[in-house]
């Protein structure tokens, strides 16, 4: 099933996430004996903290989920702000379900612009979110080709054999990637990506979250 459709519910107390998914556990009962025209496929259900997910296929679905989890909540006394979102795939970000999906060329670029803005913003409060990654064969060629991007005004940290540049947005990676194409040696892999770390701990662990790359 896809998983288009979000249901989202803020307890008031991150306690209350344990006794909220056995009580919406038990509540799958009735949900599937009551709602099963509605909900069909049992929904995928996750916790964070204090928040609890439900992905769904449909606003239907979605809809009566959203109804499980006020039952569920009303049922043991529970405070939850209770949202039902759609993801926007271009944007990349959930939103309201009464904000329709873009259909049009503008709308569309309008959305990845929103996206954009919204990387470039990130990149510059919490360290850049984007980088171009380059998996090279031998650990000579990786040498070099710092050298090169250095020579060529491109600053590029390496890790035995493997280069990393930074960028604030997915646009700039790509096109940074784009444009590294031809400077690589045969049998390099340039994989524009966003970025595991972010802020302070990037800049002090730049590659801790890699794990047995190495130092040198």
């Amino acid at each position: 099933m896809s998983d288009d459709w979000r249901v989202h519910a803020i307890l008031t107390e991150p306690e209350h996430a344990g006794p909220m998914m056995r009580a919406l556990h038990e509540h799958e009962v009735d949900v599937e004996r009551d709602l099963h025209k509605r909900l069909g496929d049992k929904l995928p259900v996750s916790n964070d903290g204090n928040n609890i997910f439900i992905y769904a296929s449909t606003g239907d679905q979605a809809e009566a989920a959203a109804t499980a989890l006020k039952e569920a909540a009303e049922g043991q006394s529970i405070e939850a702000k209770i949202e039902v979102t759609r993801w926007h795939p271009e944007a990349e970000e959930w939103r309201a379900p009464t904000e329709p999906l873009p259909e049009s060329a503008e709308q569309l670029e309008a959305e990845h612009q929103a996206r954009e803005k919204r990387e470039a913003e990130e990149s510059a409060q919490q360290g850049l979110q984007w980088q171009v990654r380059i998996d090279l064969e031998h650990r000579s060629e990786a040498i070099t080709l710092e050298r090169q991007l250095t020579d060529q005004g491109l600053r590029s940290l390496r890790r035995f054999k493997h280069l990393f540049l930074y960028c604030a947005t997915e646009d700039d990676a790509r096109d940074l990637a784009a444009q590294l194409e031809s400077t690589t040696p045969a049998g390099a892999v340039i994989t524009p990506e966003g970025t595991p770390w972010a802020g302070a701990w990037q800049t002090s662990h730049p590659f801790a979250i890699l794990g047995g790359l190495g130092d040198s």
